[in-house]
């Protein structure tokens, strides 16, 4: 499959959206545990309930966006925002009056960026690989595009999806802690990190409403050539070389 694939609009936002909203789930792991006056135990049963929630949700995400009840844009969308809030949410670290410590307002909102980041992360999927089929619908690789070759763009866009997270877990606690040792201080890096998601999230909505407006047309090619060329290295460099 061509790396050209993913160099459109559609594919190109899932990525960057996918990247950001991982990044703000993690930005604030290298001072979490600073936030909290609860042991280790309680602090480590709090993530845990996090993980356990995200598995849900990424169960629910799952059979959400396929049965395509709702746009996925729509899903990304809301997990932008759900990340955003949190952002501004941690910031505070008072509890419930009507609950004890293990409820703060940061176990609060680390909640809430799991439960969005699962959708977010099965929408992102879902456009990065619509993306990839409408690129390819008028190239010379449109057979991939085909149920016998739909499981290639699947498992390419699965990859992709895999790659930016794990770039993101790495990229996100990097940039909070840079920006909590600039200033020791929990509320000013919250608040750089939640404005930064309110301006991705309005970026977000702007180009989503343009490309609901206005469609790629799909114009798919029918290039000479049996399909079994298509699955040679050799002949894909000599393709190449004549197109």
């Amino acid at each position: 499959m061509p790396l050209t694939a993913f160099f459109n609009v559609r594919s190109l936002l899932g990525i960057t959206s996918l990247f950001v909203g991982w990044m703000l789930t993690t930005y604030f792991l290298p001072f979490w545990s600073l936030m909290s006056v609860n042991t280790v135990t309680v602090i480590s049963t709090q993530v845990g309930l996090v993980m356990l929630l995200f598995m849900v949700s990424s169960l629910t995400g799952f059979l959400t966006t396929t049965s395509e009840a709702t746009g996925v844009r729509v899903f990304t969308l809301i997990a932008l925002a759900l990340s955003a809030a949190s952002c501004f949410v941690m910031q505070h670290q008072m509890t419930f009056p009507f609950l004890n410590d293990f409820w703060n307002m940061p176990f609060i909102s680390y909640l809430l960026m799991g439960f969005g980041v699962a959708f977010l992360t099965f929408s992102c999927l879902d456009e990065i690989m619509n993306g990839m089929k409408e690129k390819m619908m008028s190239s010379m690789w449109y057979n991939i595009t085909s149920k016998e070759g739909g499981m290639i763009v699947y498992v390419q866009s699965a990859c992709t999806v895999q790659l930016v997270i794990q770039l993101a877990l790495i990229v996100g606690p990097l940039i909070g802690g840079a920006l909590h040792d600039r200033e020791p201080n929990t509320k000013y890096t919250c608040q750089k990190m939640g404005y930064f998601a309110i301006t991705y999230t309005v970026f977000y909505f702007v180009v989503a409403v343009l490309l609901h407006c206005f469609p790629a047309k799909q114009n798919p090619q029918k290039f000479s050539g049996s399909k079994n060329k298509m699955d040679s290295l050799a002949s894909f460099l000599n393709d190449l070389t004549d197109h």
